[in-house]
């Protein structure tokens, strides 16, 4: 209502119609404002790659009878920027557990980042992977187990590099060999 008799003024008076129509215009453009909108969110399905919550005692067994016990720790969730959008900050969220010597972490959107990494070497991205079923670790048998394998044989100290890595989004680490031949299966 207000808009309508603010036009018949300007109708009736004796402004010149091409003032008012430019008035108008930039009244127009400087009231639209575009909002940010948070884009970044790990979806449920991003999330669901670490089943873990924190806290958790695992515990596995080497075929050399060696056992070592992780306490996985807290789950962090956070957000961390990848630049603009126009005036609007992008963020994406990220979701990190440490399954020592593991950390494993989920960055949404980004499938490529999304994966472990122990240590400095470099990390085992679950898209690189194709799920494998009938995998059997400890006497279960796991469907969807991402095997994952790298060429650690150069790399130092040898003697401590994981080079491969049997993991499940609903079980998360099953089992993990290092270099020089120890296998550790995780056994509860």
């Amino acid at each position: 209502m207000r808009k309508v008799k603010l036009y018949n003024q300007v109708l009736n008076s004796n402004i010149p119609i091409k003032i008012f129509i430019i008035i108008l215009f930039f009244t127009s453009f400087l009231s639209c404002k575009r909002e940010c909108k948070e884009d970044g969110s790990l979806t449920p399905d991003e999330s669901a790659w670490i089943s873990y919550v924190g806290g958790e005692q695992l515990i596995f067994r080497s075929n050399l009878g060696d056992t070592n016990y992780v306490t996985v720790d807290n789950v962090e969730i956070y957000f961390s920027p990848i630049g603009e959008d126009g005036n609007c900050p992008r963020t994406q969220q990220n979701k990190l557990v440490t399954v020592s010597p593991f950390q494993i972490a989920i960055r949404h959107g980004y499938a490529y980042w999304s994966g472990i990494s122990e240590g400095n070497m470099d990390p085992f991205f679950f898209k690189d992977y194709p799920s494998q079923n009938n995998i059997v670790v400890n006497g279960n048998s796991f469907n969807n187990v991402f095997v994952m394998t790298k060429d650690t044989t150069g790399w130092y100290p040898a003697s401590k590099s994981v080079w491969k890595i049997f993991y499940t989004r609903q079980n998360g680490i099953l089992k993990y060999f290092v270099t020089g031949g120890t296998a550790w299966e995780k056994i509860n």
